[in-house]
């Protein structure tokens, strides 16, 4: 019986310890170059989204054929990819999801429209492609 209480008490620990560990490992690299298309209802839109900075810290543009450079608000890694909310009076909202480690696909929402999004994506310089920065 005190064995296992023992025992119950370490894998509590331990779990308590990995858990933080285990969210740093699930996070993906997301600064870089994303060269992307919208697939609006007027036509293939060019833009290209940049990611600069680290985890609580990431800055950014979006730069879009015919618009105003706009700054990024909130830039959210997930597992799979990440959600970006731009600097913009109309509300703009971008969620990609990581295809293979250097293709993504997603949506754009501006006012209320949902349009399609894909591209492809460069690690920065000193970052592998894909790969988990060491600190996330």
């Amino acid at each position: 019986m005190r064995l296992s209480r023992s025992f119950a008490r370490v894998a509590a620990i331990a779990a308590l310890v990995l858990a933080p560990m285990t969210l740093f490992a699930q996070a993906r690299n997301v600064v870089g170059t994303y060269n992307t298309t919208v697939n609006s209802p007027q036509g293939a839109l060019k833009a290209v989204i940049t990611i600069t900075g680290a985890a609580g810290t990431y800055a950014g543009t979006l730069a879009a054929e015919g618009f105003p450079v706009m700054a990024l608000s909130k830039v959210t890694p997930i597992e799979s990819g990440v959600s970006l909310v731009v600097d913009s009076p109309d509300g703009i909202t971008v969620s990609m999801k990581f295809v293979d480690a250097t293709k993504v696909q997603g949506t754009l929402s501006y006012m209320g429209l949902e349009m399609g999004i894909d591209g492809t994506f460069v690690a920065a310089a000193g970052i592998g492609a894909g790969m988990k920065p060491a600190r996330e």
